[in-house]
């Protein structure tokens, strides 16, 4: 994985990872820090994302499936508690959150105590 994200992923990755999310183009370009030109230049192109934003995108995916593990695979119920805010993190969406590697370990912090039953 660590190879293919300093490579950098295929506009698939993105895609794929927006339509999970149920995220429009420019929702998911701003989360990963892309712009819509560099994302539209790469697509024709036919060039990968760079390593910053694949690393951005393999993130989110991993908070994503750690999510719906915890929601027995309710992938509704995935996207509502990552795009939701939370008391926990101070007010902010585990997606907001996350856009530090950082704030990233948090929210998977926070899904792990509530898998465990850990009062927040």
């Amino acid at each position: 994985m660590i190879l293919a994200i300093r490579q950098g992923l295929p506009l698939a990755e993105f895609d794929a990872l927006r339509e999970m999310l149920g995220f429009t183009v420019e929702q998911m370009a701003t989360k990963v820090g892309i712009s819509i030109a560099t994302l539209s230049r790469r697509r024709l192109a036919g060039e990968p994302l760079d390593s910053a934003h694949s690393d951005r995108v393999v993130r989110y995916a991993r908070l994503y499936w750690q999510a719906a593990d915890y929601f027995e695979l309710n992938e509704d119920a995935a996207r509502a508690w990552l795009t939701r805010p939370a008391a926990s993190l101070g007010g902010e969406t585990p997606l907001d959150y996350a856009e530090t590697e950082a704030g990233g370990r948090e929210v998977e912090h926070v899904l792990g105590r509530l898998e465990h039953g850990v009062y927040l």
